[in-house]
C-alpha cells in the first residue's frame, strides 16, 4: 500500500468510524479491478463506469453525474475513478 492509499484509508477511518478496517482491502481491490464486488444480498455486482451507465440508460454522462450528486444513483469513488454498482442479474 503506497503512502497516498494509506492516507486515504486513514482519512476514511477518521471520517466514518463505522467503517470496518477489514473491508478496506476488498474495496480497494474492487476499485482497482482485481476482485469482484461483494453485495449485501449475495448477488454478484458489476461496476460500470459513468459512460457505460449512461449508454445503458440512454442518457448523457453529465446526467449520470447529476444523479450521483443528487444521491439518486449510488457510486463508489476513489480519486478520479467513479464506478456504479449494478447487480449482475440486470444484464
Amino acid at each position: 500500500m503506497n503512502a497516498a492509499t494509506k492516507s486515504a484509508v486513514s482519512t476514511l477511518l477518521a471520517a466514518d468510524p463505522s467503517v470496518s478496517p477489514d473491508c478496506i482491502p476488498v474495496a480497494l481491490g474492487v476499485l482497482d479491478g482485481k476482485t469482484h464486488a461483494p453485495s449485501p444480498t449475495g448477488q454478484p455486482v458489476r461496476l460500470l463506469s459513468q459512460k457505460e451507465y449512461a449508454a445503458r440508460w440512454k442518457c448523457t454522462v453529465r446526467t449520470v453525474q447529476r444523479w450521483i450528486e443528487m444521491g439518486e444513483v449510488k457510486a463508489i469513488k476513489r480519486g478520479r475513478i467513479v464506478r456504479i454498482p449494478v447487480p449482475e442479474d440486470e444484464f
